[in-house]
């Protein structure tokens, strides 16, 4: 009947590994096995600074897409190709934004007369990316590949007198229609914080369960709090590794 125990699949990971710029989100992804990069922040760049081998990851613009059929025929490749075992979707809501403009420039730059719907309007225009990537996650969230979304913070501080600016909650900075989206495909949200060290190279803490401020969340009842300077091997090797 297509049935098995749990215990005989493989526990592909779905991550969400939001923080702030220069925290070291990028560095930290390229370490994935067989990493593939949808890249829409010029993280491109990133990983050629970093020299071999994070040089040589395939990567390809998110500006390159405008229609929603050439995203999910080449996210399908990916995951049949044995030269793929991550994709790594750098970043989630600024992939959004990236096609949304791809998409509206697309449109409008033909004739009225070709157009799908000479009179859509941006908002309708946004809800169809948004769907675009709803199903994309979908479709991510059961395929038998590891998936790596990279995200933004987004802060809250106090209003209140006494606590004026004080950090309230720190949470991946996800538009609300996409969070939900998000949410089904993941299994590992973790926040990354970089803490400059005066003396040496800066400490980087992955933050993998929740604290008072700190969303996090992960399904594979990893003890830890934080690892400190974390790796792939570090994080999940010893998850996969029970699975062969």
């Amino acid at each position: 009947m297509g049935f098995k125990p749990v215990s005989q699949t493989y526990p592909y990971v779905k991550w969400l590994l939001y923080g702030h710029g220069g925290s070291g989100k990028t560095r930290l992804a390229a370490g994935a096995p067989k990493p593939v990069w949808l890249d829409s922040e010029n993280s491109t760049e990133t990983l050629r600074s970093m020299g071999p081998p994070f040089s040589e990851i395939p990567t390809k613009k998110m500006r390159d897409y405008h229609d929603p059929d050439l995203i999910i025929k080449d996210v399908e490749r990916l995951i049949k190709s044995p030269l793929c075992d991550t994709i790594v979707l750098d970043s989630a809501t600024t992939q959004l934004y990236s096609f949304m403009g791809a998409y509206v420039r697309y449109e409008y730059s033909k004739p009225r007369s070709k157009r799908t719907d000479p009179y859509k309007r941006f908002e309708a225009d946004w809800g169809h990316a948004t769907d675009v990537f709803t199903d994309l996650f979908v479709m991510l969230a059961d395929a038998p590949i590891h998936v790596i979304l990279i995200g933004h913070e987004r802060i809250y501080r106090s209003e209140e007198p006494e606590d004026k600016g004080k950090i309230t909650e720190i949470v991946p900075d996800v538009t609300p229609r996409l969070r939900d989206a998000v949410t089904r495909l993941v299994n590992v949200v973790s926040y990354l914080q970089s803490i400059p060290n005066p003396t040496g190279p800066a400490r980087r803490r992955l933050y993998l369960n929740p604290t008072s401020i700190i969303e996090s969340k992960n399904r594979y009842d990893i003890q830890e709090t934080c690892i400190e300077n974390p790796s792939w091997d570090n994080i999940f090797g010893k998850v996969l590794s029970n699975h062969g």
